[in-house]
């Protein structure tokens, strides 16, 4: 559960399913924070990409949402958005991957990571912690 005025960043990748199409994880995330109403906020949503640009990708997709979600402080009217991802890529490179991980291929890349360690300490003050509750093999 994301605790009043907690941020949280997620890294979902779509999936092809030959009986169901294209699979979009972004937009189970979406429906589950838009049932919470106008507790939680999408602040921004980035792509994550990896692979090579142009070229057809048969087997499965060469992006990744990053979708980071603000909820409002106790006590506060409104969820105030503290950025809206304007000091953040668009389209960020997804980095290399750690590797002799058991599921490393679920990994988030070195530079994703990164990229939202760096936002997080440019925009929340005070955050002291961040929780990795890794559904893969973690970052």
């Amino acid at each position: 559960a994301l605790p009043p005025g907690g941020v949280a960043v997620f890294y979902q990748t779509d999936i092809r399913l030959p009986d169901a199409g294209h699979v979009s994880k972004a937009h189970l995330v979406l429906n589950a924070a838009a049932e919470l109403g106008e507790e939680v906020r999408l602040w921004w949503h980035k792509l994550v990409h990896f692979g090579s640009i142009d070229n057809p990708a048969y087997a499965s997709v060469q992006y990744t949402h990053l979708l980071c979600f603000g909820r409002r402080a106790e006590g506060a009217e409104r969820c105030e958005v503290l950025d809206l991802g304007t000091s953040l890529p668009d389209l960020v490179s997804r980095g290399v991957k750690p590797w002799g991980l058991k599921n490393s291929q679920r990994c988030m890349g070195a530079n994703s990571v990164m990229v939202v360690l760096k936002w997080a300490f440019r925009h929340l003050p005070g955050v002291d912690m961040v929780v990795d509750p890794f559904c893969g093999a973690g970052t």
